[in-house]
């Protein structure tokens, strides 16, 4: 039974979830705070206990960052995972569509359903061989989030060694591109004739993404595809890639300013999900014990490996 229709960062372009024509989406824990981004209604809606299972988008992140900020859990499929039919779109390059429940049991119950996966999860294997990303990129992380998934990797059990990612900054810069351009091609009638209608925010991101010049936007498709066809390397010799979903905890509604060492707190929100997503890997986020407001583990798998990838996450449930 589907219950109603839960509230998005508008037009799904934001990982805050405080911008949209109903007002700001709160978050259950603390109601100063934001849900995240974009799909903040269905995590909320989750964390409050008023349903089991909600459906969100994510495009860089807007399943995995409201699910870590909102203590729940939330799944990105690998691309056409799961059919989007009936979605209206943000990148058609990047979008993806994926649950989000109280836990990695449920969402991958959600999954299965979604994706019209018959089989039941396959059995994790007993030693597991972790990948920590490593990289200037990944050090501006507040020290709790940090230590709680610290805990989890133990938790987890198995080998643990670091997996460098040099190209953090680069996977990001080409999501901004590409996210941008395609944003603008499906805004533009609407930003023709009726600009009006838009949330001040969500119009000064879209006209800032009017100037990706074409020849921009060409150049890192083509080099996002490359890095796709290659992503398999990523994760040579290791199961799993485990890091912190978002690098703080959740930020007070409205707040705008750097944070943990990120410049925004777009870009922080944004920073720990966004190279998966440009490199077309599944990923979860999973909740994690503890005090105060909810922490996050992002646990990434191969490509096509969505099933894999719950059934070792499921071990932190």
């Amino acid at each position: 039974m589907i219950v109603g229709k839960t509230t998005t960062h508008e037009f799904a372009y934001g990982p805050m979830g405080d911008v949209a024509a109903n007002g700001p989406c709160a978050n259950p824990h603390d109601p100063a705070r934001m849900a995240g981004g974009s799909s903040a209604g269905s995590a909320a809606a989750v964390a409050a206990g008023l349903v089991p299972l909600a459906v969100g988008t994510d495009t860089g992140g807007s399943v995995r960052i409201p699910a870590a900020l909102c203590g729940v859990a939330g799944l990105r499929p690998s691309p056409d995972g799961i059919p989007g039919a009936g979605v209206f779109p943000l990148s058609w390059s990047l979008d993806t569509v994926g649950p989000i429940a109280g836990c990695v049991a449920d969402v991958a119950l959600g999954w299965r359903v979604l994706a019209g996966a018959r089989e039941d999860l396959p059995e994790a294997p007993s030693a597991i061989r972790i990948g920590v990303p490593t990289g200037a990129w990944f050090d501006r992380v507040e020290p709790r989030v940090a230590a709680a998934v610290e805990d989890a990797v133990r938790r987890l059990g198995g080998d643990a060694r670091e997996v460098a990612v040099p190209d953090a900054e680069e996977l990001y810069h080409l999501y901004r591109v590409v996210q941008s351009a395609e944003a603008v091609s499906i805004h533009r009638e609407r930003l023709d004739t009726a600009p009006e209608l838009f949330c001040p925010e969500t119009l000064d991101r879209l006209r800032l993404a009017e100037r990706v010049p074409a020849w921009e936007y060409a150049r890192s498709l083509r080099r996002m595809h490359e890095l796709r066809a290659a992503a398999v390397r990523r994760l040579a010799g290791v199961d799993v890639l485990v890091l912190p979903t978002v690098p703080v905890p959740a930020p007070p509604l409205g707040f705008r300013d750097g944070v943990a060492g990120w410049d925004t707190t777009r870009d922080a929100l944004l920073a720990f999900t966004v190279p998966w997503s440009t490199l077309g890997l599944p990923a979860v986020s999973v909740p994690l014990p503890g005090d105060g407001l909810p922490v996050g583990a992002q646990l990434v798998g191969l490509p096509g490996g969505d099933a894999e990838l719950l059934a070792l996450a499921a071990r932190l449930d």
